[in-house]
């Protein structure tokens, strides 16, 4: 039986400093020296599939395949915007009565939620979800979240309206200023 304390020890020590192939040739490397039985155990030890461990022992034994870059070109799902050319001008078009923000500055923002944004793009025919909505506004620099102290109809809560018009004429009496905190404020619904 292999002992699998040392194996766990050394590759929890060494972890944190080795990128995906070499936690891989560092695993296949400790089944090496463990002989029969030696995958198995690295794997129960390491917590790393035994498939993973197949592949480091394949790279230890061809070491021309360890030069280069880790992952091969072209790897991870293509962006929405590569498989759907049409979908940035369609989301422009939803954006354009829902745009707030001052025109002359590059930051704009929108009102409608990222759920209901992926439900008209997905009624038009495209196929995305509301997590990636953030990507898309991000490549037309938008934002989704309006900064409350706009003046575009937001609605001062009374506590605020209260001490911010009355401040200057505190401020000018020298009397102190008390602002209401945030736990004594009433809850709008």
């Amino acid at each position: 039986m292999i002992d699998e304390n040392p194996i766990r020890t050394r590759y929890q020590a060494v972890r944190p400093l080795l990128d995906e192939r070499g936690r891989r040739l560092h695993v296949a490397a400790e089944a090496v020296t463990a002989g029969r039985g030696g995958v198995a155990a690295a794997s129960r030890a390491t917590k790393v599939a035994r498939s993973t461990i197949g592949r480091g022992l394949k790279d230890l034994s061809v070491p021309a395949s360890l030069t280069g870059s880790i992952r091969r070109k072209g790897a991870g799902r293509p962006t929405a915007t590569a498989k759907d050319p049409t979908l940035l001008d369609d989301l422009r078009q939803l954006l354009e009565p829902a745009t707030m923000g001052d025109p002359m500055r590059l930051l704009r923002w929108v009102s409608k939620s990222h759920d209901k944004l992926a439900t008209a793009l997905r009624e038009m025919g495209h196929k995305v979800s509301a997590s990636s909505i953030p990507k898309l506004l991000e490549q037309l620099q938008y934002r989704r979240h309006v900064n409350r102290k706009t003046k575009d109809g937001a609605i001062i809560p009374t506590a605020m309206r209260s001490s911010s018009t009355s401040m200057p004429r505190r401020r000018s009496s020298r009397q102190p200023i008390n602002r209401c905190s945030r736990s004594t404020r009433r809850r709008r619904n």
